[in-house]
């Protein structure tokens, strides 16, 4: 079995409470994914705006 890394979207309502908007499987965990999944045409396709903050594990 391959483990498949997953980014979540997640954020915080009108309301306070956090939501999920959205996730994507990832082919590897390499710094060229990442960039093609935090690129502006391809985040804007998910999310519709930029974000406010962006939080990772701290993995290299």
């Amino acid at each position: 079995m391959r483990m498949v890394p997953c980014a979540i979207f997640v954020g915080v309502d009108n309301h306070g409470k956090i939501i999920l908007f959205g996730c994507a499987l990832l082919r590897n965990e390499k710094t060229s994914t990442f960039k093609w999944l935090m690129k502006k045409e391809t985040f804007d396709t998910i999310m519709k705006r930029p974000p406010t903050a962006i939080i990772t594990d701290q993995d290299p």
